[in-house]
């Protein structure tokens, strides 16, 4: 008898034993050409098998090791393996998920959905690949895709799932949509028109109802269309934005509608990148409506300043023959006991000519729009103006703070450094005007060192009427001022001079 070893790359895979009769010690040779086929047969079966059981171990493994969820169901819909993953995702060791219902692990409102999947699986062998949401024993879902396809289990007929997780892509998308759908609707109601404007091709991207309304036309009529057509009459090579860098501001300018209309606006341009494309966010709003009440009021000014020139001057004719009348009855009447009388009315005359004077000079309040004003300048020019009489004006104003104002503020300075030498008695000598900062206000004190303001008088000096002189000098003071919403009050102290505060808000002055 002999063995022989069937060995490939160094395994054993089996024995054979081959017996001989005596009387025939050489075998025929039929007989070993015979079976050195079957040796060959057999090893290659061996082999396959072997290879089988390799190939089966290395995809078991990758199964279990998949982060997917891998589930097997037979005909009858209860499952017949799963994964530790999918067993992890619905809660269960993955043994107790055998002989359950497939169905039961999803989500009821996804049941129907997953039923005629299930269906077209077993009847045809395929179905398309779709979402549905599963849930564990806590609860808790998970949204998954489904793949599936026919295969033979343990030499049976099954399906292999496989759940791809998708739940952080889909609370993801959903956020997006959703973050999508509010700039839509943000972009779409705003009551300002917005374009978005490619920076290269200047030619308009994405534009909002409220643009549309404006230009008058429809989102064909614009899409695709170079903004110069539309929102700035700039030629190719002269955008203010795009080829000079001028965005972020707002200005003024025109939009030209479909039909050929123009449309005053103000506008802001702001560089920005959305994905790898350089574009331009454009606003505006339509300012006719001001523009027109602007006219309207310059119009009415024009004619209120027109018809005070006129009352003004025949006024000023009047007090001049009244001032005649009275000096020519002073000489015909020599009466010491009407003396007063005439002192009286030539005071009251003078008096109606200084108010007269006054509000020559001021006239102009409101007129003009409010401008950035750099007050140290304005303090040194208002020195040369006043008759300080000996009275020194310390300016400790820091160069290059202005202060956003109606021009005439120039007109408040000259008023409390006026009033300061008129009334401050004859102790004063100087006036100090210098600034303080708090809590983002800035401060402008102009104090002295004169008699000050009585206690029960700190207020009523911006009362119209109030004072010895004309009555209106604080009291415009303070209108002046409160058209850009600064404030002044009297804080001094009673013979230990006066001492004005005028507080400009943030955003109202700058350095």
């Amino acid at each position: 008898f002999f063995h022989i070893a069937h060995v490939i790359d160094g395994k054993v895979y089996g024995t054979s034993v081959i017996g001989l009769r005596p009387d025939r010690p050489d075998p025929p040779q039929d007989l070993m050409e015979s079976y050195a086929h079957l040796v060959a047969v057999s090893l290659r079966r061996q082999q396959a098998e072997a290879a089988l059981r390799e190939s089966e171990k290395f995809n078991r493994n990758l199964v279990e090791h998949l982060p997917d969820f891998v589930l097997i169901y037979g005909k009858d819909g209860k499952i017949l393996y799963a994964n530790p993953a999918s067993a992890g995702a619905l809660g269960y060791d993955a043994q107790k998920l055998i002989g359950t219902p497939v169905i039961s692990y999803v989500v009821e409102s996804y049941r129907d959905k997953t039923m005629e999947n299930l269906s077209l699986r077993q009847n045809y062998g395929t179905a398309p690949n779709y979402e549905i949401e599963i849930v564990n024993h806590n609860g808790l879902k998970k949204r998954v895709i489904v793949r599936g396809t026919p295969i033979q289990y343990n030499d049976v007929a099954a399906t292999l799932l496989v759940l791809v997780d998708v739940t952080e892509r889909s609370v993801a998308e959903k956020a997006l949509k959703e973050s999508e759908q509010r700039m839509s609707a943000i972009f779409n109601s705003a009551r300002v028109g917005i374009i978005l404007i490619d920076a290269v091709s200047h030619k308009i991207l994405q534009v909002n109802s409220e643009a549309l309304n404006l230009i008058g036309a429809s989102e064909k009529d614009v899409i695709g269309v170079v903004c110069h057509t539309f929102i700035c009459p700039a030629e190719q090579g002269t955008c203010p934005a795009a080829d000079f860098g001028q965005s972020g501001t707002s200005s003024e300018g025109t939009l030209t509608r479909k039909d050929g209309s123009v449309l005053p606006i103000i506008k802001t341009v702001v560089p920005v990148e959305i994905g790898d494309k350089k574009v331009f966010i454009e606003s505006f709003v339509d300012i006719s409506k001001r523009k027109h009440a602007e006219d309207s009021l310059r119009l009415a000014n024009k004619k209120l300043s027109l018809l005070t020139n006129i009352t003004r001057h025949d006024i000023n004719n009047q007090l001049t023959g009244l001032n005649g009348f009275v000096e020519l009855l002073h000489e015909r009447i020599n009466d010491p006991a009407l003396e007063n009388y005439f002192t009286w009315i030539t005071q009251a005359s003078n008096r109606i000519s200084s108010t007269i004077q006054f509000t020559k000079e001021y006239s102009g309040v409101g007129e003009s729009a409010p401008a950035w004003q750099d007050i140290r300048s304005l303090v040194d020019i208002v020195s040369t103006q006043v008759q300080l009489k000996g009275v020194t004006v310390i300016n400790d104003i820091p160069a290059g703070i202005k202060v956003f104002s109606d021009p005439l503020i120039i007109k408040v300075f000259y008023n409390l450094i006026e009033n300061a030498v008129r009334y401050g008695g004859k102790k004063i000598t100087t006036i100090r005007i210098y600034p303080r900062k708090s809590e983002g206000v800035l401060v402008i004190f102009v104090e002295d060192d004169g008699d000050g303001v009585p206690s029960g008088e700190k207020e009523k000096i911006f009362d119209w009427g109030f004072g010895k002189n004309t009555g209106l000098g604080l009291a415009l003071s303070r209108e002046i001022l409160d058209i850009t919403g600064i404030t002044i009050q009297e804080n001094g102290e009673r013979h230990a001079g006066a001492r004005f505060e005028i507080r400009i808000p943030t955003g109202y002055w700058a350095v």
